[in-house]
């Protein structure tokens, strides 16, 4: 682990330009509009903190999910791997690293209530409603395998709650 920012994996791999990031989302592009685009990024981000409110995590391991989640789609799009399941994923994974770990099927419980729509948020059903999320506790497994091979394993993440 690097003793600092400057020297570490996420400067050097991971901190792209707006330029860079436009040359990205052309590659999104081609199946989805920028709109489009920016809507499933804001919406899977809100289901990983819904996710994680459910588990009653920190904050700073709910950051990690969704920067572990960003980094994964640079390179992939949303069309490659269900963006259910990579929300799931990086939440356990986000767990584990952060050493706040919690049991697989756990994690894999509750994201499945969130996805369902059973869960009530501030009065009213989310409008996640009835996802059908038809992923079990082995392919959350194998997906954490996919998610650290794309990240490289660089799994250190830098970020204000810290």
């Amino acid at each position: 682990m690097a003793a600092n920012y400057w020297e570490s994996s996420q400067f050097q791999r991971f901190l792209l330009t707006r330029f860079e990031l436009a040359e990205i989302e052309k590659m999104h592009m081609t199946q989805l509009t920028a709109n489009e685009l920016a809507y499933l990024k804001i919406y899977f981000t809100n289901l990983i903190a819904l996710v994680g409110k459910r588990l009653h995590v920190r904050q700073e391991i709910i950051a990690t999910a969704t920067v572990y989640f960003k980094r994964f789609y640079i390179n992939n799009t949303f069309y490659d791997i269900d963006p259910y399941l990579m929300t799931t994923t990086c939440m356990y994974l986000a767990c584990k690293v952060e050493e706040c770990p919690h049991n697989i099927k756990q994690v894999w419980n509750e994201s499945k209530i969130v996805f369902s729509g059973k869960f009530i948020k501030f009065g009213f059903v989310d409008v996640s409603s009835e996802i059908r999320f038809p992923y079990d506790v082995p392919d959350v497994a194998e997906c954490e395998s996919y998610l650290l091979e794309e990240m490289k394993f660089y799994l250190v993440v830098y970020h204000p709650y810290q």
